[in-house]
């Protein structure tokens, strides 16, 4: 099952990256079983995308996850109990289990525990999941199940936070010269971890990253006006539009794009922020 705001997170991710695969840690509980001890009942608890991926791959890189899952368990403690497993996107392609998708079931199948992926999608079939497990004899075995989704209310600012923070990562990826190309998910280094013993954080990386931008850039620069391009892509263009209205069209951006407000809104919003400004420019150039 996957609640109404998980649900609801789903959709705002599929919309906000409509050509594009993205993929997280997930955390899920099991609230019924059978006479066996297997699941038969299981919740999506909470899930976190971490990697913006292309058009037909994505991947969590182990090490990344590794850092970033001691700072998720400190927001959340009600999911330290959960299984950790994955959640990933199909975008348009529809919802299924590839060849790469089922090989990562299988790799993750322990003796010890349970291993849940769930795979979604914006259009043909939305949503699939499944578990893999060891069975006695070490063979591993994955097992499908079926989806209920419960209904969907408003997105959540943090959700657009999270959307931001892959998107930026992703822009930054490109920036390299070199051109790394690993097909599936990366996994190995972070297996075995414990979500009770795994501490440290990426905020370290993150400031370093800063402060090596800033030492790039070598002194402020003008500030200049700001174009919306594909979501929250900034480009800089020249002149006297302020970061404040830049944010705050943004933020509104974001809110049309997942259908909170309506076109007309949004023109009639950017509109009060700077009359000098043509919103459909920005419309257009979706």
């Amino acid at each position: 099952m996957i609640p109404t705001t998980m649900a609801q997170k789903i959709k705002y991710l599929l919309h906000r990256f409509r050509n594009t695969e993205w993929s997280g840690p997930a955390w899920y509980k099991i609230t019924k079983k059978n006479k066996q001890g297997f699941p038969v009942k299981v919740r999506l608890e909470y899930f976190e995308p971490i990697h913006l991926g292309s058009g037909t791959d994505t991947e969590v890189d182990g090490e990344l996850l590794g850092k970033m899952l001691p700072k998720i368990l400190k927001k959340r403690p009600e999911i330290v109990p959960c299984y950790l497993g994955l959640i990933h996107s199909h975008h348009t392609m529809g919802a299924f289990f590839s060849g790469t998708d089922k090989g990562v079931l299988m790799d993750e199948a322990t003796s010890e525990g349970l291993y849940f992926s769930t795979v979604v999608a914006s259009e043909k079939t939305r949503c699939v999941t499944a578990v893999s497990y060891q069975d006695q004899y070490g063979f591993s075995t994955m097992v499908e199940g079926d989806v209920k989704m419960m209904n969907q209310s408003k997105p959540e600012p943090d959700w657009r936070y999270q959307a931001d923070k892959i998107a930026k990562a992703k822009k930054e990826e490109e920036k390299n010269t070199w051109k790394g190309h690993n097909f599936g998910y990366n996994y190995g280094s972070y297996r075995g971890l414990s979500q009770y013993n795994v501490f440290g954080g990426i905020d370290e990386i993150e400031d370093k990253k800063d402060e090596e931008e800033k030492k790039e850039e070598g002194k402020e620069t003008e500030v200049k006006p700001a174009v919306i391009n594909k979501g929250m892509d900034i480009e800089l263009l020249g002149a006297d539009f302020g970061p404040e209205n830049t944010d705050e069209i943004a933020e509104l951006y974001n809110k049309f794009e997942s259908n909170e407000i309506t076109e007309q809104q949004f023109v009639d919003k950017v509109r009060e922020l700077d009359p000098t400004t043509e919103p459909h420019w920005y419309v257009d150039n979706l």
